[in-house]
């Protein structure tokens, strides 16, 4: 993936399930170029999994529809003439889910992490109350050993993600433009 004419940088925002993220980054779309969550998006719209939650479709297939919308999204975000382009997860998240399931990574999987490079990678700490939802559905242990396997595969992966703690939504979002404004 060509980045020499990339304009933006590209900040991912992930964590483990209910930590804020979709709301974090749904608070930067006044001011920046936000892409979803292309989980929500795969469960929606895709036909293989439409209907179901994210157990029930849970696996390589899902994982794979996923960071193919993600590679999607990327390749978006290195043509944007914005300053930054805020994802909601990253390729690298699929390895924590499908650490849950698998016992090995696809080829795919390692070559579409290695077409991709992000400029930020933020992971959100866990709410101080954990709630599920039609696709949310994973228990609090389960969301929390998914919030430390992305942080263990982001850092595998070669970034060194930049901790978000609990605050609240406009503190969270100036601590990320502050640290992306710093450099």
């Amino acid at each position: 993936m060509e980045r020499k004419k990339c304009v933006a940088q590209i900040v991912v925002i992930t964590g483990g399930p209910s930590t804020g993220k979709t709301t974090l980054i749904n608070s930067f779309a006044k001011d920046y170029e936000i892409l979803p969550e292309a989980a929500r998006w795969v469960l929606m719209h895709h036909p293989q999994f439409s209907g179901k939650n994210a157990i029930s479709a849970r696996g390589l297939g899902f994982q794979r529809a996923i960071w193919q919308m993600q590679l999607s999204h990327y390749r978006q975000a290195v043509k944007s003439a914005n300053p930054w382009v805020f994802l909601d997860r990253g390729i690298p998240d699929s390895y924590a889910y499908l650490r849950l399931t698998r016992s090995y990574f696809p080829k795919d999987l390692h070559e579409a992490v290695a077409a991709v490079h992000y400029d930020w990678v933020f992971i959100l700490d866990e709410l101080p109350s954990y709630s599920q939802d039609s696709q949310r559905t994973e228990t609090l242990d389960e969301a929390r050993r998914i919030g430390s396997l992305i942080r263990h595969y982001y850092r595998r992966c070669g970034y060194e993600p930049v901790p978000v703690k609990f605050d609240t939504v406009e503190n969270r979002k100036m601590f990320i433009l502050n640290t992306i404004k710093s450099l």
